[in-house]
């Protein structure tokens, strides 16, 4: 049966990437959001099933599964222009912009290194790692960061073996990886910041569920149940209390990736204020 189906009595499939090793945190909180939004998308005689792949691949063969149209239904990633030309997204942040505010993974007994850190310049000299397909190793590299390249999985290894100074996360990321990696801490007093959206992404040509999640996000903003389910998330409440964000210096980054369309202006979808 196809994917979204319409008729009355269907069964709506949505075909949803593998969970992540080491974020079924983070992945439980976009089922959860994600389930919530199609489900307000269904006629009285439908019935939602998610399927989740077993196979976990990168970043792009994700995104070059979706445009096949074969294997996926739908992804979550940060947007771009160029992914935006590629896919559709559509524009509800799926943790209110808190993948672009990002605190900095260390090894345990390097905080010294970061204490007279407090601007852009100061943390120029120091190494940051990111994976080569993400968006954000351009963002840091625009904004004159040293940054060395490496797969998400050898980058613990990485920090670990001095080969990076730091890795920068997102506030959201951030907790179930320190939880599983060992030697590793989180630095005490910095935050960078920069406007980083992560969007469901369909493929284009997808119109039905693009129309679903379109019709059941902006429900959810609309009567204050996709803030209720963000402020009330284990997930997010046990990142907020642990990152202690109010007392951390930020440091703002211009993202030259980021589409004109995104919605900048809508309070309701930020955590915090973005600027660009």
């Amino acid at each position: 049966m196809p994917a979204c189906a319409l008729a009355a009595g269907a069964v709506v499939q949505v075909k949803v990437p593998a969970v992540s090793d080491g974020e079924h945190q983070v992945d439980d909180y976009i089922h959860g959001l994600l389930k919530a939004a199609l489900t307000r998308s269904l006629g009285p005689d439908e019935s939602l099933d998610l399927v989740v792949s077993d196979v976990i691949n990168t970043q792009n063969r994700t995104i070059t599964e979706l445009m096949k149209g074969r294997q996926l239904d739908l992804m979550w990633t940060m947007t771009t222009q160029d992914r935006e030309l590629k896919m559709r997204p559509v524009r509800v942040p799926i943790f209110r912009g808190m993948l672009g505010y990002r605190v900095l993974l260390i090894k345990q007994g390097k905080q010294s290194t970061f204490d007279a850190v407090n601007t852009l310049a100061q943390l120029a000299p120091l190494k940051a790692g990111q994976d080569p397909q993400w968006p954000d190793t351009t963002i840091l590299a625009s904004a004159g960061l040293r940054v060395v390249s490496g797969p998400y999985t050898q980058l613990f290894t990485m920090l670990r073996n001095d080969r990076i100074d730091y890795f920068p996360r997102g506030m959201n990321e951030v907790l179930p990886e320190l939880a599983a990696e060992q030697g590793l801490a989180l630095e005490n007093h910095l935050l960078l910041a920069y406007p980083a959206p992560m969007y469901f992404f369909v493929r284009k040509a997808n119109e039905d569920l693009a129309r679903r999640l379109e019709v059941g996000l902006a429900s959810m903003v609309q009567d204050g149940s996709y803030e209720d389910y963000f402020n009330n998330h284990p997930l997010i409440v046990n990142t907020l209390n642990a990152l202690n964000v109010a007392k951390r210096r930020i440091i703002a980054l211009p993202n030259p990736l980021l589409p004109a369309e995104t919605p900048l202006s809508d309070p309701r979808l930020w955590l915090f204020p973005p600027a660009n």
